[in-house]
C-alpha cells in the first residue's frame, strides 16, 4: 500500500479542489475512514456544529450488490473528530 505524505496529500486536494467528491476526498485524508464508512456515510451521522461525525454504517459489496450495514465489531462503531478542513469541505458541500 502506497501512503501519501502531507506534502502529496497537500498536492491532491489542490488538484481535486473543484471535483464534486472534494469533500469525500478530504474525509478520506483527514480522518483516516474506511472506503466502506466513507461510503456509508449519512449526513444525519454529521454534526459539522460539534465538528464530529459518527460512524454507525459501512457499504459493502455482497453478491454483486451494495448493501449498507453496521460495521463489524463494536471498536469499528465510533465518534470521530473533523479537522478544520474537513469541517470547511463539508460545509461548501452542503
Amino acid at each position: 500500500m502506497q501512503v501519501l505524505d502531507a506534502e502529496g496529500a497537500s498536492r491532491f486536494l489542490a488538484v481535486a479542489r473543484e471535483d464534486r467528491l472534494y469533500a469525500m476526498y478530504v474525509l478520506a485524508i483527514s480522518t483516516g475512514l474506511r472506503q466502506g464508512e466513507l461510503l456509508g456515510l449519512q449526513w444525519s451521522n454529521v454534526d459539522l456544529q460539534a465538528g464530529n461525525l459518527s460512524v454507525l454504517y459501512s457499504l459493502f459489496e455482497y453478491g454483486g450488490k451494495f448493501k449498507l450495514s453496521e460495521p463489524k465489531s463494536s471498536k469499528s462503531r465510533r465518534l470521530v473528530t473533523l479537522p478544520d478542513i474537513a469541517i470547511e469541505a463539508l460545509f461548501s458541500d452542503n
